[in-house]
């Protein structure tokens, strides 16, 4: 059976209620991995979309510098219901869109991304955040001879200016969630890899706490909140404002922990995790759309 392929951007998210978790955040969420020793993929870290509105080419991935360092990463991303059902159906393991190899493994696409500096990514490796231009903007599937036309074939939201709040909005005190994989809880690996907690599905965990410190002069604030390794990427939003003044916005991403650098030889978590304000973050997407195209 033969198929072609097209790309195609999936729309914004919809307002939620206020003082809600939005659950569009939880389809923004994509996980990186890497090899291990024996070249089974694991749980590297956690990354997030933005929306873009100059290309139709490219999503904006938004995730750790110190992710960055090997020279390639691996992207899992969620498939839709339609897909899972059709590539199910016809047992499909592998879709070859444009010479890009998008491994199905029943619920997810994964795909691999080259890490060239100033070419596939950008990075401001002082502050420890980057961007990929990730070649992905919604695989939509076409078959010639059958009714089954432009099926969605990923669940992957990405996020729009309207629900971004920058640093200059945010006070300290504001309630704030953030997501990702911590200890690979909600991926495939599970539980420090024993799949315990795990999900075949991506299935992000959700945790919270506070905006507890921010610095006019630094572009760093600390969240009254606990992370964990695979927490490196993971967004960062505010929970919305009592009078809706504001909806659950995204404000910044999650670096990793603050720890006690008293005690020698320990890396003891504080319980502080350690943040990038999203206003970085935009300046390295700007700076994206400068680079030529692959």
């Amino acid at each position: 059976m033969r198929y072609l392929f097209s790309l195609l951007f999936t729309l914004p998210f919809v307002s939620t209620a206020q003082n809600n978790f939005s659950q569009d955040w939880l389809k923004c969420i994509v996980e990186l991995q890497k090899p291990d020793s024996i070249g089974v993929l694991r749980t590297h870290g956690t990354g997030f979309c933005l929306y873009n509105y100059k290309s139709g080419e490219f999503t904006y991935l938004v995730t750790c510098a110190h992710l960055l360092r090997n020279p390639f990463v691996y992207v899992r991303i969620p498939a839709s219901d339609s897909a899972t059902i059709l590539l199910g159906k016809n047992k499909i393991a592998a879709l070859n869109i444009s010479g890009r190899i998008w491994s199905f493994d029943g619920y997810s696409f994964t795909t691999k991304v080259d890490l060239v500096r100033n070419k596939t990514f950008v990075s401001n490796d002082s502050l420890d955040v980057g961007v990929i231009k990730f070649p992905y903007s919604g695989i939509y599937i076409f078959k010639p001879n059958d009714t089954i036309h432009g099926i969605n074939m990923v669940n992957l939201a990405k996020i729009s200016n309207s629900r971004i709040r920058q640093k200059k909005d945010v006070e300290v005190g504001t309630n704030i969630y953030f997501v990702g994989f911590p200890l690979g809880i909600g991926s495939s690996d599970g539980y420090y890899g024993i799949k315990a907690f795990s999900d075949v599905k991506i299935n992000p965990l959700v945790r919270g706490g506070i905006v507890a410190w921010k610095s006019d002069d630094n572009s760093q604030f600390l969240v009254d909140g606990i992370s964990y390794s695979g927490n490196s990427g993971s967004p960062v939003f505010t929970q919305g404002d009592l009078f809706g003044k504001y909806q659950p916005s995204l404000i910044g991403i999650v670096l990793g922990h603050l720890s006690d650098l008293t005690v020698q030889g320990a890396d003891l978590n504080q319980g502080l995790a350690r943040c990038i304000w999203i206003d970085e973050i935009l300046k390295l997407k700007d700076k994206i759309d400068l680079l030529p195209n692959n």
